[in-house]
């Protein structure tokens, strides 16, 4: 398992090259849109396939990887990371939350929080 660690405090990606990204965790909140292409995520002890035109939602401090299924010239991501510092108003209620489920598809139109049963 990885412990990811940045310097800043916000990023935004345009990734296009297929990633495989290994079991990892880190402090931030991290969105990751698929505007092309498909990818395969494990968010938790979950698995998901977010497909073009999804977002997954990763708070801090969860275990989750991700690996493209998609090729160089069908892949496009938008990555998004964002330590919670910079949210102030909502990093404690954040801190003790995870989506249910963690990624949204095409048809979703309401997303809902639940409480952890314990910090991780």
């Amino acid at each position: 398992m990885l412990y990811e660690n940045k310097e800043g405090s916000f990023y935004i990606y345009c990734e296009t090259s297929p990633l495989q990204y290994p079991l990892h965790l880190h402090q931030y909140i991290e969105l990751v849109h698929v505007v092309r292409g498909t990818l395969d995520m494990q968010i938790g002890t979950e698995k998901y396939r977010i497909n073009a035109g999804e977002l997954a939602v990763i708070f801090p401090n969860v275990l989750h990887d991700y690996h493209t299924l998609s090729g160089p010239e069908e892949t496009q991501l938008l990555i998004i990371n964002c330590y919670m510092r910079l949210l102030p108003w909502h990093q404690k209620p954040l801190m003790n939350m995870l989506p249910t489920p963690p990624h949204s598809r095409r048809a979703d139109s309401r997303r809902r929080a639940v409480r952890r049963e314990a910090p991780v």
